[in-house]
């Protein structure tokens, strides 16, 4: 349990990135344990949307607001954009099982 514990306390937001492309194999092992993460009746209510164009990262970047987000220059500097969304059915339900891929997601693709 100790080790749960120093993964959530060492867990620190990345804004800068290498120019490199991310290798197929690790986006694939990010998007397994993404398909593992708990869903409610396995619904798997999300979908997971990869940006590597420049102009899509930056139409995405649009959308952010204009101040306070510290994500909105790191968009753009990403060499590729993890879009995860919910597919609504049951917003109330899916919202926390979104939540639960998300959290997936992050923590395998700092590894």
């Amino acid at each position: 349990m100790s080790d749960l514990f120093e993964i959530i306390r060492e867990r620190r937001s990345v804004r800068k990135y290498e120019e490199k492309d991310i290798p197929e194999d690790i986006l694939n092992q990010v998007f397994e344990a993404v398909r593992w993460a708990p869903s409610w009746a396995n619904t798997q209510c999300w979908e997971i949307v990869v940006i590597k164009d420049m102009s899509v990262k930056e139409k995405l970047q649009a959308a952010f607001p204009p101040k306070g987000n510290p994500a909105t220059k790191a968009v753009v500097a990403a060499p590729v954009v993890l879009a995860l969304y919910l597919i609504v059915s049951s917003p109330q339900k899916n919202i926390f099982w979104c939540n639960s891929s998300s959290l997936r997601m992050t923590n395998s693709a700092g590894n």
